[in-house]
């Protein structure tokens, strides 16, 4: 008898490579997360859009008592996988109040009140050559947020349209053996 964990163990760790039945599970639903993420105009995306999200990111997304059997995986494995997960500006056209562009939900959520002068301005308002510039912020960010928002790099141009990528990969695409190795790791 051999133990499982050798079993499933990489065959360069000393194991047979037979992967966890579980872990790859939860690697082929963070291709459905990604196909929320990357793809809004496929028409299963638009349907659990409309069902599940209304408005908010798959990230801040919370569980719906009764939703489908595939909607509640789907929520199980973002549990798992939402760490593995950026931030990728690129236009900084999202709204920096109102659009969960940070993955953690709307920030609006996070602070009392957004100032009036603040309301319409987008995340690219805040960047200054390279940097986070707070002194044109009118309202108050929590330090944490702050410090947050000081990890997600800013774009050198500003082409394409601000999104998420995924840690595991290089070109930041989720792919099933990039998230089946995060899940191992």
């Amino acid at each position: 008898l051999v133990d499982w964990e050798i079993i499933s163990s990489p065959k360069e760790d000393g194991g047979l490579g037979i992967r966890d039945a579980r872990g790859m599970n939860t690697a082929l639903l963070g291709k459905l997360i990604w196909d929320v993420v990357q793809y809004p105009e496929k028409p299963w995306v638009v349907l659990y859009r409309q069902k599940y999200l209304v408005d908010e990111s798959i990230f801040s997304a919370t569980k719906v008592v009764g939703s489908s059997p595939v909607w509640s995986s789907i929520m199980k494995a973002v549990e798992v996988l939402r760490e593995g997960y950026r931030p990728h500006l690129a236009d900084g056209r999202s709204s920096m109040w109102f659009d969960d562009w940070l993955g953690i939900g709307k920030l609006s959520n996070f602070v009392q009140f957004v100032h009036i002068s603040d309301s319409d301005k987008c995340v690219n308002h805040f960047w200054d050559q390279g940097t986070w510039n707070w002194s044109l912020l009118y309202t108050v960010l929590p330090q944490v947020l702050r410090d947050s928002i000081q990890q997600v790099q800013i774009p050198s141009s500003k082409a394409g349209v601000d999104s998420f990528a995924w840690r595991g990969d290089p070109f930041g695409c989720y792919t099933v053996v990039s998230g089946y190795n995060f899940l191992r790791s």
